[in-house]
This record gives structure tokens, C-alpha cells and sequence, in this order.
């Protein structure tokens, strides 16, 4: 089983294999749906005149490629650049 942050790994710690791949799948298509969601949002407010230059699409596309918690690493380093990138945008999008 693969982490990371703390919170994943009081999951891989205290649940059985099954269980926390299981939930790590879950949890990446919940961030697969918010991703969806915001990049709405992005192309909603670049009407507006405000880009936000995120990569959502590429976070939705690699979390399709999605099969286990070894792949969490990629996952994490996409999230890492949007979320960098939208503190540095002159339009939050969260």
C-alpha cells in the first residue's frame, strides 16, 4: 500500500488492504468529480474575463488512468501544481 500525506496513512495503518484500496479508489473519483466541477467553474469565470490556467482536465484524465495507490504520486503532483497555481491566479477558483 502506497500514501501519501498523514491522513492516508492512519487509512493504510488502521484498514485492511482491501478496504484502503477501496477507499483510496472512491476518494479518486470524488476528485475526479470536483475537478470536473471546478474546471466549470473555470470556464465560467473565463467569460468574465479572469483565467485561471489549471490543469483540471489533466487531473480528471490521470485520475481515468487510476488502478491502485501506487499511482497516488502522480495524482498528488498535478494536485500540488494546480493548487499552486490557483494561489498565484488573480482569479481563486476555491
Amino acid at each position: 500500500m502506497h500514501f501519501e500525506g498523514d491522513a492516508l496513512m492512519y487509512g493504510a495503518i488502521f484498514s485492511s488492504p482491501e478496504n484502503y484500496e477501496c477507499q483510496v479508489k472512491r476518494l479518486m473519483k470524488r476528485t475526479k468529480n470536483l475537478a470536473l466541477l471546478y474546471e466549470s467553474k473555470a470556464e465560467y469565470v473565463s467569460t468574465k474575463g479572469c483565467n485561471t490556467n489549471l490543469n483540471l482536465i489533466g487531473l480528471a484524465g490521470t485520475i481515468d488512468g487510476f488502478q491502485n495507490s501506487l499511482d497516488l504520486g502522480e495524482v498528488n503532483t498535478i494536485a500540488n501544481e494546480i493548487s499552486e497555481n490557483n494561489y498565484w491566479a488573480n482569479c481563486h477558483l476555491w
